[in-house]
């Protein structure tokens, strides 16, 4: 949001806030960035800094509030590169740990398009990391894929939104609640009202009448806190999603058959990453040009 500098503005501010659900123009945000600013006692004309934005989003008592699973959503949806490829690091990784093996590599390379069988993957991982100096007994690290993965000259660079489209079919579980309310979300006011989480409770399998969708709708605007007249924003989904007492729970493997069900009725289904034309830069696919340590 900062870009280089030490601070972020009201408007950049708002970017982030919008993310998070604030319903209004920029002269509402403008007003609501006044109030902010008297309440955690900021200085408006300076912006605020990496441990003011700290402090906000962290503050449970707060509008903003956002764990640590919200705040990787968040980034994903304001688009960093950066994020992308740690989300997809954790995805390949299976969570917590710190290094990816020569079996999770391989899966990044099927996720491109790799169809060889063992022996054909065992000379192409060698290949690999003969030209990025890495040891062919050892693992990478997240700075080692991140190189890997922005490399545009190399075997296995991808776009953002191919990228996307792995985390999904990892069913990174962030990814999956994303894409689901940007498929279901009313488009201008990003929120999910009365009748775009009806289409979601009917993916669920809710199959009452009117009258008792409504009773249901108000009762999840009671239990997560948003205005019924309004709708649900994506930190409201998330809870709902992730809330194993409620009636929205779903596990990854449930989301990620939910969004491939509704991208099919929308028919705007994600693309497989092995069909994209791979004609224009190296791939794993297509065997391409390796640059190697000697030419960079």
């Amino acid at each position: 949001l900062a870009g280089d500098g030490p601070t972020v503005g009201w408007q950049q501010l708002g970017q982030l806030v919008s993310v998070c659900g604030f319903v209004g123009n920029l002269d509402d945000w403008e007003v609501e960035y006044a109030y902010l600013c008297a309440e955690y006692d900021w200085d408006p004309a300076r912006g605020i800094d990496e441990g003011q934005i700290s402090d906000l989003l962290g503050d449970e008592e707060g509008s903003t509030y956002c764990n640590s699973d919200m705040l990787r959503l968040i980034l994903l949806d304001l688009g960093s590169r950066h994020e992308l490829v740690m989300a997809l690091f954790r995805a390949l990784s299976g969570g917590g740990r710190r290094l990816l093996r020569e079996q999770q590599i391989r899966r990044y390379a099927e996720l491109s398009g790799f169809k060889g069988g063992d022996a054909e993957w065992a000379a192409e991982f060698r290949a690999v990391c003969k030209d990025y100096g890495w040891s062919p007994s050892g693992a990478i690290d997240t700075r080692q894929f991140a190189r890997l993965v922005n490399d545009k000259d190399g075997v296995a660079y991808h776009g953002d939104a191919e990228l996307h489209e792995m985390l999904v079919a990892l069913k990174y579980r962030p990814e999956l609640a994303s894409a689901l309310f940007r498929l279901l979300a009313e488009p201008q006011s990003r929120r999910l009202g009365i009748c775009e989480l009806y289409l979601f409770a009917k993916l669920c399998g809710f199959d009452g009448d009117e009258e008792s969708w409504l009773e249901e709708y108000l009762a999840l605007s009671a239990a997560y806190g948003f205005d019924p007249t309004v709708g649900a924003d994506i930190t409201c989904f998330v809870r709902m999603l992730g809330d194993d007492h409620g009636s929205a729970y779903r596990t990854d493997v449930e989301l990620h058959a939910l969004l491939l069900e509704a991208s099919a009725n929308a028919d705007v289904g994600p693309t497989s990453i092995a069909s994209n034309d791979n004609s224009r830069r190296p791939s794993w696919a297509t065997g391409g040009r390796r640059v190697s340590m000697q030419d960079r």
